[in-house]
C-alpha cells in the first residue's frame, strides 16, 4: 500500500511495515502492513517479538511524513 492509502484506512493508529520504499526525502512512500495498534508500546510490544526489520510508523489522515519510531537493520 501507498503511504497515503495506509494512512486513509489505519487513522490514527500505529502501523507496523516490512518491505518498505522509501521516497528520496526519506519519507515511506509504500510499504507492506504486517499489523496496527492504537498504541505505539503495544505497536513496539509486537515488533520486538517479530523480527528485525520492520518499521513502525503513526499513521494520520494529516500525516505527510512517516513518524518511525524504529527502524531495524
Amino acid at each position: 500500500m501507498t503511504w497515503s492509502e495506509l494512512c486513509q484506512h489505519y487513522t490514527n493508529e500505529w502501523v507496523c511495515l516490512v518491505d518498505v520504499e522509501h521516497a528520496a526525502d526519506g519519507s515511506v512512500e509504500r510499504g507492506r502492513l504486517v499489523g496496527h495498534f492504537a498504541s505505539a508500546a503495544e505497536a513496539l510490544r509486537q515488533v520486538d517479538s517479530w523480527h528485525a526489520g520492520y518499521v513502525v510508523a503513526y499513521a494520520s489522515r494529516r500525516a505527510r511524513r512517516a513518524r518511525m519510531l524504529r527502524i531495524a537493520a
